[in-house]
């Protein structure tokens, strides 16, 4: 599996996708990769007419395939699970095809702008799903103008657990969620 972002309005590899159609500016990409002949086998877009970018992938025991990424879009959040609209985060969930999307969500602030670098993801054997990542002032030092994506990150109002290992933040902290397995519930925030 390999994952990413393109501006690409002709990439071939994801016709067979959940989603088939390039959506606008960057769009999110997944694509499943035969080990032998490393031939794609699947591949889809993920994205809004904004901004999006894959980050990171893992699987399940059942080897339906979880994505953690970041939108400057409006991503629905599948009823029934836990989630901020208009935030800056999405973690979705395929079959092993990448033909069905299973559930969207969106994790951050809600103030429509991109709240963290991810820098881990992970899905237990147990299906609980692990999200971490850098928000703050340093993000904006990296951009040489209000053009950079991360130029408004923050970690001020992400949401935290009651017990949170440390549950204040300058807005410059490193984030760590973890979602249930079925993603309807926030098991644990901390800064």
């Amino acid at each position: 599996l390999i994952a990413g972002g393109t501006q690409s309005q002709d990439f071939p590899f994801c016709s067979a996708g959940e989603d088939s159609n390039w959506n606008g500016a960057t769009d999110g990409f997944i694509l499943k990769i035969d080990p032998v002949n490393f031939n794609v086998t699947a591949g889809t877009f993920a994205g809004t007419s904004e901004y999006d970018q894959i980050y990171f992938l893992q699987t399940d025991l059942n080897d339906n395939i979880y994505c953690l990424g970041q939108t400057a879009g409006t991503m629905t959040i599948t009823p029934g699970l836990y989630g901020q609209p208009n935030s800056g985060q999405f973690i979705r969930k395929y079959n092993s095809t990448l033909n069905t999307l299973d559930w969207n969500t969106t994790i951050g602030t809600g103030s429509g702008e991109i709240d963290i670098a991810p820098t881990a993801f992970l899905v237990s054997d147990c299906d609980q799903i692990y999200l971490s990542g850098w928000g703050g002032h340093t993000n904006s030092l990296t951009c040489p103008s209000l053009t950079c994506l991360a130029y408004n990150s923050t970690t001020n109002n992400l949401p935290i657990t009651a017990d949170a290992f440390q549950s204040t933040t300058d807005g410059s902290d490193f984030y760590l969620a973890v979602l249930n397995a079925d993603a309807t519930q926030l098991v644990y925030g901390s800064y």
